[in-house]
């Protein structure tokens, strides 16, 4: 396995160093989730090490999390040509799925929902502002996310039951976890709550949906 704690070239050379650099992917951490980012670590990164075959390392002076492709590491000087080649042609997709995975997980998602990115070939992660519905503020603001919610979670939980998503609201932002489809319904419902849609209005067009997808299934 991939150490996670620092990139380490088995050959130094001032090439494969410079392309190491070069290649490397990086997602920033917000301040707020470097405490869970410590905490879940290793089974954060055991799937991109283990399975993606990527070098993972989180640096705390710039809050970044740095990705490689594993291969690169055993690439020398004389063959960082062909290492670019191959090994980047072969990982770059796989820290393009691992980026959107730790993006999943930085938004607030838990590890076990943030895997579906890397096991699944059509989830995705799409996040917007309940402002960028409409402009709202304070009270009025509130009221919508409340709306969101429900009473004791039950629309927020229809939502995801009938879209089979994933919904997490951080402040006025609201994070969606799941295929372009179902994300696309989903975000359907909440706009329709925020715009000041009846609960029950929505609840009833989600009984629908969920009937249909059922229906494909």
């Amino acid at each position: 396995m991939v150490s996670s704690s620092a990139f380490r070239l088995t050959n130094s050379g001032a090439t494969a160093a410079a392309l190491r650099d070069a290649q490397a992917r990086r997602v920033r951490v917000p301040t707020h989730r470097v405490g869970a980012l410590k905490k879940h670590w290793k089974a954060l990164i055991e799937p991109l090490t283990a399975h993606l075959k990527l070098a993972v390392k989180f640096d705390p002076k710039s809050l970044q999390i740095l990705l490689l492709p594993a291969a690169l590491l055993a690439a020398s000087a004389d063959d960082a040509a062909f290492a670019r080649e191959t090994a980047l042609a072969e990982g770059e997709a796989h820290c393009a799925k691992a980026v959107e995975y730790l993006n999943a997980f930085l938004a607030g998602f838990a590890v076990q929902d943030c895997v579906a990115i890397l096991r699944l070939r059509d989830i995705y992660l799409q996040s917007f502002k309940v402002t960028d519905v409409k402009n709202l503020k304070r009270d009025h603001l509130k009221r919508a996310i409340a709306r969101i919610v429900g009473t004791k979670g039950r629309t927020k939980n229809s939502i995801q039951h009938s879209t089979k998503t994933r919904l997490l609201i951080a402040d006025k932002t609201i994070h969606l976890l799941g295929s372009h489809e179902n994300i696309a319904l989903a975000r359907d419902s909440i706009c329709s709550l925020i715009l000041g849609a009846e609960p029950s209005k929505v609840h009833t067009h989600l009984s629908v949906v969920n009937r249909i997808m059922k229906e494909k299934i």
